[in-house]
């Protein structure tokens, strides 16, 4: 590993580390929040369920936002990985640009 390598790869689980610390500082919050505006777009919609079965509506809503705010944070770290990886790549991920000018056949 390179020192440019190993440079990227540190400054990604710095950068990973913080993400996790500030997702866990906020977490609370978030849910909160989140429940909130699933609960102001919640309607009534027809359920088939067992007799006797009570609905927890709240309680279902409230494991979606702590799920959707989970998936949010995994694709917020999927992208600094993905980042950390395009950098260390020792080539560009871009094609060389078209040169134009007398050794050209385009007019």
């Amino acid at each position: 590993m390179t020192t440019r390598e190993s440079t990227i790869n540190t400054r990604a689980d710095k950068a990973i580390g913080r993400l996790g610390a500030r997702h866990e500082a906020n977490r609370t919050q978030q849910v909160a929040k989140r429940f909130e505006k699933l609960v102001r777009s919640d309607r009534p919609a027809p359920t088939l369920k067992p007799h006797g079965m009570i609905e927890d509506r709240r309680g279902w809503l409230m494991r979606s936002a702590q799920y959707q705010i989970k998936r949010e944070h995994g694709a917020r770290l999927n992208k600094v990985r993905d980042v950390a990886k395009a950098m260390s790549k020792d080539t560009p991920n871009r094609q060389p640009a078209k040169q134009r000018g007398r050794d050209s056949l385009e007019r």
